[in-house]
């Protein structure tokens, strides 16, 4: 039978190379989120609304509308992560 001992941190002592390869609870992984292209068609939005009659998009103002809205909100979502995960990170530090 194996025995795992940990440290004061929770890092292994011993333990399998997957054990290893795991990633704690407290390990901060990656966000990513395409934010480039949220802006980009949040931005494309705006331009078809505002410019409807020459892009011929009339027909299609309320669904872009929506689009642009559900956009906006998706953004601001991920600007409050990552305000958090950036608050968080300085509380760690100090």
């Amino acid at each position: 039978m194996e025995m795992t001992v940990y440290d004061g941190d929770g890092q292994f002592l011993t333990g399998s190379f997957m054990d290893y390869a795991l990633p704690r609870a407290s390990d901060s992984l990656p966000l990513r989120i395409p934010a480039g292209r949220t802006n980009r068609a949040i931005g494309l939005t705006e331009m078809m609304v505002t410019n409807a009659a020459r892009f011929g998009t009339e027909k299609a103002l309320e669904p872009l509308r929506r689009v642009n809205a559900a956009g906006t909100h998706l953004l601001s979502l991920i600007n409050e992560v990552l305000r958090s995960r950036q608050a968080r990170t300085q509380s760690r530090a100090c």
